[in-house]
């Protein structure tokens, strides 16, 4: 899970080198364009872009799945097949909100779901600011935005030239971090 703060802006010309670099380090789902819109899908190479709304399959399908097994015989060993770390690229920001019930509902301390717990810990959430509304947006009426207002660990916003990727977690300016070759300064004129 994210620990909040307001981290570094950067700069990035083109998507390549930063989604490659998430895929070296964990499993990558990414926007892909599909006639109806986009769905989130594991990365298996090649060009990425961003979706300008939010994907229609939610991130609830890779925190909580409709189907999974819970035990197995003999009794006594638990499993979670999937709880290994994984990137979301492409969330927006009513993805977000959505996530904050999620955890609401499953990380309740009375009533805590341990394969809930398990991604949750584990995944790394890059969110993307809406460039424009879709006729199915609603967020402002429920107190959101067309970017992301925290809750992510890093997020990106389309500008002229390329995107301003900005840390909002420590998991996020760790990244940055680590891969410091592939960000540039932002500039002023990028920021505004």
């Amino acid at each position: 899970m994210s620990n909040q703060q307001e981290g570094p802006v950067v700069f990035v010309e083109a998507l390549y080198g930063l989604v490659e670099a998430l895929a070296s380090e964990r499993r990558l789902y990414v926007p892909k364009e599909l006639q109806s819109g986009h769905v989130l899908v594991p990365y298996e190479g090649g060009p990425v872009s961003l979706n300008p709304i939010r994907c229609i399959n939610p991130v609830k399908e890779l925190l909580f799945p409709i189907w999974e097994p819970v035990a197995s015989m003999p009794p006594g060993q638990v499993l979670c097949p999937e709880a290994e770390p994984f990137a979301v690229l492409g969330l927006k920001s009513c993805d977000l909100r959505a996530i904050e019930i999620l955890d609401k509902v499953f990380l309740d301390h009375d009533l805590e779901d341990g394969f809930y717990l398990a991604r949750r810990a584990l995944i790394m959430i890059i969110s993307s600011d809406c460039v424009e509304p879709g006729p199915s947006c609603f967020c402002n009426l429920f107190g959101g935005g067309p970017y992301a207002q925290g809750q992510f660990d890093l997020n990106i916003s389309p500008v002229d030239g390329g995107f301003i990727v900005q840390a909002g977690s420590w998991l996020g300016k760790e990244f940055m971090d680590r891969h410091r070759d592939i960000f540039k300064q932002a500039t002023e004129q990028a920021r505004a």
